[in-house]
């Protein structure tokens, strides 16, 4: 087929799949659209399409399950594991966002947390489980223990 866009850009290929569901197209518009090897697809919204040509007859004979190239199967473990990892990068990224704090408090606690482990608790922030700073964030509102050189603890 012979495709013309909107932009009136003309793109040719053998048409690999169209998804009702998406309103897209699919075209191979590699040289050699059969046969083994890598292939070029590009997938076009129908709506972007301003006018379609056919250029030649379908193949003959040509089934579903010996289309090329070959539809590969889906690792569903693959992609469950990928899911999983972005949801706790999420979580752990929803964790270090203070709730009801300054900018200044959330710009505090991004840059100790760059070097140290940090974490909310309410409007405090928790340093090392050891130290707490409170609003609003200064040095006077530093309190805990701090570890030593000599790995023993100092009152701040």
């Amino acid at each position: 087929v012979k495709l013309t866009t909107i932009l009136d850009d003309q793109i040719t290929g053998s048409v690999f799949a169209y998804d009702p569901i998406t309103s897209t197209v699919s075209l191979i518009t590699s040289p050699s659209p059969t046969g083994p090897g890598p292939h070029d697809i590009r997938i076009l919204k129908v709506s972007f399409l301003k006018d379609i040509v056919v250029t030649g007859p379908a193949p003959v004979g040509v089934k579903f399950s010996s289309a090329e190239p070959r539809i590969a199967k889906v690792n569903t473990g693959a992609i469950v594991a990928r899911e999983n990892v972005a949801a706790a990068e999420e979580q752990r990224k929803a964790q270090r966002l203070g709730k009801g704090v300054s900018r200044e408090g959330q710009e505090i606690f991004d840059a100790l947390n760059k070097t140290m482990p940090c974490r909310w608790h309410e409007k405090q922030i928790v340093v090392l489980d050891s130290i707490v700073i409170s609003e609003p964030y200064a040095l006077v509102d530093v309190k805990g223990m701090i570890p030593t050189r000599s790995n023993g603890l100092r009152k701040w």
